[in-house]
């Protein structure tokens, strides 16, 4: 590696959206003076893709199931002292926490490395442990840099800490997803991208479609994600989950216009044969799925919650509903269908707030400026929520 040096740490080996972000980054930060290793616990999607960039990919094992939340635990203490060691192998200038429940493992490594860690939070907290997590590992990293994907997700972790936090929007590499433009067509496609899994509530799209055909309108959906495999969503709920999809798709007879996909590797492909994306999310940070499809130019329908009211201007860059409603994602959708001109407005809107906005070098540089206050003995520290925008 060149320049100074960041070792980045995923707790799981899955590839979502907080990896796809650290995977942006990695392969972006060397413009900026800073080379990323990454360190994940075994073999996975996540290392494959670090791999196919030429990233170096180094390992924490042990590694299997996420088994018990104690077992978790038990774990991310073995991992830190692990990455104590990857650190001083790499050369490490500090240490990334690549989600909040990597910030345990990190602090432990920083404490015995005397490095400076920062921790990259990409959601909120939905689980007791993950609250747990949250509160020992900010404690424990020393002298602690804090970076938030949206002001909402700022928000909600430090409403009640003193001091501050940086927010760096998630970016897109617009020349991996360039600009198809609008597109209608007589076998309308709507694709849903995520993990399944029920925060994601796919469930809402099939009750939209239902509705929509009540309307006479008959359009196929594809989900593309797959059941989880290890992390704190456990397996066995993911599965029940979509075992539930399936039952649900039967039950509306609705087996000739869905499809599930499973995990897709060529994610752009997919978006250009999509006339809209809708996102189903009960929380969504900003909605990286959803940044992927405004850059290629497939109108958006998704919900009010969480960072994607910072991401989407409702009626010009894309449509928002309400939370876990059903027949407002329904009414939108069929806005877009019946009306090829508010989807074309869509679409070019929504691909120049990527340019403008969401850029993956953006994304990068911001970050290695704010490494390079970290790696900084006198560097700065935020008193108070410091934005991107």
């Amino acid at each position: 590696m060149t320049g100074r040096t960041v070792l980045a740490f995923n707790p799981t080996s899955d590839f979502s959206g907080a990896e796809r972000i650290l995977l942006t980054l990695a392969r972006f930060l060397p413009e900026y003076g800073w080379g990323m290793a990454v360190a994940v616990p075994g073999p996975g999607a996540l290392a494959e893709r670090l791999a196919a960039y030429r990233i170096p990919v180094l390992s924490v094992a042990p590694h299997g199931p996420a088994g018990t939340r104690a077992s978790f635990a038990i774990r991310s203490l073995v991992w830190g002292v692990r990455l104590a060691r990857l650190a001083s192998t790499v050369g490490a200038d500090l240490i990334h926490a690549n989600g909040h429940m990597a910030s345990l493992s990190v602090g432990i490594a920083c404490r015995l490395g005397g490095l400076p860690g920062l921790v990259h939070l990409h959601g909120c907290p939905s689980t007791r442990l993950g609250g747990l997590f949250w509160m020992v590992g900010a404690s424990v990293v020393p002298q602690a840099t804090f970076v938030a994907v949206s002001h909402h997700v700022a928000g909600r972790w430090f409403r009640k800490r003193r001091g501050g936090v940086w927010v760096v929007h998630n970016g897109i590499d617009l020349e991996e997803f360039p600009w198809r433009g609008s597109m209608s067509s007589a076998d309308p496609l709507i694709v849903n991208v995520g993990q399944l899994t029920p925060r994601k509530a796919q469930h809402l799209l099939l009750d939209a479609l239902s509705l929509l055909g009540l309307k006479g309108l008959r359009p196929r959906v594809a989900f593309a994600g797959g059941v989880v495999s290890s992390g704190i969503d456990t397996g066995s709920q993911s599965q029940r989950y979509f075992d539930r999809l399936r039952q649900r798709v039967k039950e509306l007879c609705l087996e000739s216009q869905v499809s599930f996909l499973g995990e897709v590797r060529d994610i752009p492909g997919l978006l250009r044969r999509a006339v809209v994306m809708a996102h189903t999310a009960l929380e969504e940070p900003l909605g990286i799925a959803l940044q992927e499809a405004m850059a290629v130019g497939v109108p958006v329908v998704a919900p009010r919650v969480g960072g994607i009211p910072e991401l989407i201007q409702n009626g010009e860059t894309g449509l928002l509903y309400d939370r876990g409603d059903a027949e407002g994602l329904a009414a939108a959708l069929a806005r877009v269908l019946l009306d090829e001109g508010l989807a074309a407005r869509l679409s070019l809107a929504a691909r120049r707030r990527m340019e403008e906005r969401f850029d993956a070098r953006a994304m990068a540089q911001r970050m290695a400026q704010i490494y390079d206050m970290v790696g900084a003995v006198s560097g700065p520290r935020p008193n108070g929520p410091v934005y991107n925008s």
